[in-house]
């Protein structure tokens, strides 16, 4: 048993408090956060929590709760020392955890909790500083500190706090009664009202500096971070990330375009690593994995019931170069990241692919993802005269026992999304009546293989990349458009039974060229904008919402969240456990620089789901 002294403070001064909670995170939903021991603070602030042991497997939060006042600060056994908790703590707490208080109580899943805490120590120190990670996004650290300064100003001015409560309540329902609970309501919804919460922001005394120089997106209060899987860009393991699956334990395994190392080629050579990277950042085993015969993956990496990690290689290359530059196999990898598929030839040069699984006569693979009875769908996206575009199975995870299906009308299938059932839905970039491509619904047993069950075509599927699945069956779909007869800034949501669509622009430009697509607990859509440079969210399919907001309206602000301008050309985008939004930075606006090299994440943007994505999205709550 030991001593827990802290610290605190609001407005950099003192806060007497007579109700200053220890609590343990529960790491499941079910259980409520357990109550370790109760203290209060002095005049100047000072607290001690006599006789208390801390697990260095769990994570805990001190709460300091005087009515409408509300401070909060996270800590593990291995971070007491000079432990402050305040107004930043208070502020980075309520955004990573932003959908898991409820009131004086904090609970989550493993996974959330992992990430929410990887991602705070991200934010703030122990001692109540803004952490590296956050200094060094800059736009985040002055967000950070404005938030700060608002939640310094709530705790001192009534009238603040009375038009603090205003700004960050829902439309209907319950009004905010906290700061921390309005904190958490703009983590929850950074673009609402936010113009508004930034001039009240610049009515709070500056407590901690905020110059704002680095802000360029003031109808945004989003957090986020930038990662290189390294200390800066310069060392970045990524170069042209494509995509991501996030695993039981919240790591993220990354889809690589390119080599790192090689951007001086024209082409650059395919990317031949796969990125673990954990929540904080930091990859796992310090290094990427390597082997399995990866050779430029792109769009596809998905995880099945046995933990393992498919990744499907594109290529990338010209009309120079043998197959165009075009992979031929997918990649397979254990849970531990041990490669599982054949590695490449040592003697094979590095612009033909060589490796992995080639069963089925795959050409040019992009997406790739896993049914809920382990069966590998795989889109071979490319063609040449004698091995068209088509989808692949593997049965239960067995190459050899593969099956292949080629679409009579509609070519080069792009995405795999899958249903509650079972079934998959795959997007086709071109073909069909309108030459724009259209959606294939695929039911597959052993007895049958793969059956078509119906095919959609509209004018209204204007090139579609990215699918995903919803809790109510339907299915949404991104509107790439793809070149400039076919410009873009749409998503359609199909009802499976019927196969109508429903048609929603998003709050961008025309030519937004939308690509990845996925949903949150609440069915919420989230858009990778390649052109928009970009990403929007859109209400989802639930519609009990708190502020009435009708399917298809937008949740972000006009042009949809641009990272201050820090963001490229954005492809793949998936959800976690704790509600942070990760989007692969994938090229650059001018093309000819090829691939970006980094990873984005939206703290605590999105409702949590249950990772990995296998079938449906699937709420944690």
């Amino acid at each position: 048993m030991s001593v827990l002294r802290g610290h605190l403070l609001s407005s950099n001064q003192g806060i007497q408090s007579e109700n200053v909670n220890l609590y343990e995170i529960p790491e499941s939903t079910s259980e409520k956060s357990r109550l370790i021991a109760s203290t209060s603070s002095d005049a100047a602030g000072l607290f001690a929590f006599e006789d208390v042991n801390l697990s260095s497997k769990r994570t805990y939060y001190i709460s300091a709760n005087d009515g409408t006042n509300h401070l909060l600060g996270l800590l593990r056994d291995s971070d007491t020392k000079n432990l402050i908790v305040n107004d930043l703590t208070t502020a980075a707490g309520a955004y990573t955890f932003n959908r898991f208080i409820d009131g004086e109580a904090l609970s989550g899943s493993a996974a959330s909790v992992r990430s929410g805490w990887m991602t705070y120590q991200n934010l703030v120190n122990p001692d109540g500083s803004i952490a590296n990670v956050a200094s060094n996004n800059a736009a985040t650290a002055e967000r950070l500190n404005l938030l700060g300064n608002i939640n310094a100003a709530a705790i001192r001015d009534l009238t603040f706090r009375k038009t603090l409560f205003e700004l960050t309540s829902p439309s209907e329902g319950e009004i905010n009664q906290t700061n921390l609970e309005a904190l958490a309501s703009i983590g929850t919804n950074p673009a609402k009202n936010a113009r508004k919460l930034f001039e009240l922001a610049e009515t709070a005394p500056a407590i901690y500096p905020a110059d704002r120089e680095s802000i360029s997106q003031r109808d945004s209060w989003l957090l986020y971070f930038e990662h290189f899987g390294a200390a800066d860009e310069s060392e970045s393991v990524f170069f042209g990330p494509g995509n991501i699956a996030i695993d039981r334990n919240g790591d993220l395994w990354i889809a690589n375009n390119f080599r790192p190392g090689t951007e001086d080629l024209d082409p650059p050579l395919p990317g031949n690593t796969l990125p673990r990277m954990q929540p904080n950042g930091e990859l796992t085993g310090g290094e990427p994995l390597r082997g399995g015969g990866i050779y430029g993956s792109g769009f596809g990496v998905s995880i099945d019931p046995q933990d393992r990690v498919w990744v499907g290689n594109f290529g990338f290359g010209t009309s120079k170069i043998p197959l165009r530059g075009n992979g031929n196999s997918v990649s397979l990898f254990s849970s531990e990241g041990k490669p599982l598929s054949p590695g490449r030839s040592f003697f094979v040069p590095p612009r033909q692919p060589s490796g992995g699984f080639t069963q089925g006569g795959l050409l040019g693979v992009q997406g790739v993802t896993s049914d809920q009875d382990g069966n590998i769908w795989i889109a071979s996206f490319r063609d040449t005269r004698k091995n068209p575009s088509k989808i692949v199975v593997y049965p239960e995870g067995q190459p050899q026992r593969f099956d292949s299906y080629q679409h009579p009308s509609l070519t080069s299938p792009f995405d795999i999304a899958i249903d509650q059932d079972g079934d998959a839905w795959v997007s086709y970039r071109s073909g069909g009546s309108n030459k724009q491509g259209g959606i294939g619904q695929y039911r597959f047993d052993e007895k049958d293989g793969i059956r078509l069950i119906q095919t959609i075509e509209s004018e209204e599927l204007n090139v579609p990349f990215g699918v995903a699945t919803a809790t109510d069956g339907s299915v949404w779909v991104a509107n790439n458009g793809g070149s400039p007869f076919y410009r873009s800034n749409t998503v359609s949501r199909i009802d499976p039974i019927t196969g109508n669509l429903d048609t929603f622009s998003m709050n961008t430009k025309q030519d937004a060229g939308p690509w990845g697509i996925n949903l949150d607990g609440e069915n919420n859509v989230y858009v990778a904008n390649f052109e928009e440079l970009s990403i929007s969210v859109l209400k989802g399919s639930k519609v009990d919402s708190r502020d009435g907001q009708k399917v298809g309206t937008a949740l972000s602000p006009k042009g949809g969240y641009n990272f201050d301008d820090n963001i490229m050309r954005p492809t793949g985008l998936e959800v976690d456990s704790a509600g942070n939004v990760w989007i692969t930075n994938n090229y650059n606006s001018d093309a000819q620089d090829f691939g970006q090299k980094s990873v984005f994440q939206a703290i605590g943007l999105a409702d949590p789901v249950v990772t990995p994505l296998i079938g449906p999205v699937d709420p944690l709550f």
